[in-house]
């Protein structure tokens, strides 16, 4: 699934910032790289797919905003070449929004079950057969 699209990030951070991110043409193009954008996009569903499969079912059921700003933030970190201050703290929060979605403090609205639930703590009983070599059946050798 798709959190975001190259129209979102060209919205939530503006033309210019994503021709100027994308293009690495030599000379440059002036125009968007819509392969590197993709790259970045891509990276950033696979981060989020890969924090919320240990919770919930994928694909999701319901497009989800929060996701499309984590998605969004992601790419654009993914697209810096030196992480500036303002990207490395849009990285963190991003990252913290997956753990505590994968780790289920927060929750995402609309989707019920997990894929791989996490362990309810049950416990675990097992048993096994006597022991074949034991000092008792050895004695005397």
């Amino acid at each position: 699934m798709a959190y975001a699209t190259l129209a979102d990030l060209i919205l939530a951070f503006g033309r210019e910032a994503i021709v100027q991110l994308t293009d690495r043409a030599d000379p440059p193009a002036e125009v968007v790289d819509q392969a590197v954008a993709g790259e970045a996009l891509t990276y950033a569903d696979n981060l989020i797919d890969s924090a919320l499969a240990a919770r919930y079912a994928l694909p999701l059921k319901v497009a989800q905003p929060m996701l499309k700003g984590v998605a969004q933030d992601l790419a654009w970190c993914r697209l810096q070449r030196e992480l500036t201050e303002d990207a490395k703290r849009r990285q963190d929060a991003a990252f913290r929004t997956l753990r505590d979605l994968a780790g289920g403090v927060l929750t995402l609205p609309g989707e019920t079950g997990a894929a791989n639930p996490v362990g309810g703590g049950g416990v675990i009983r097992l048993k096994s057969q006597d022991r074949i070599f034991s000092r008792d059946r050895m004695d005397g050798l």
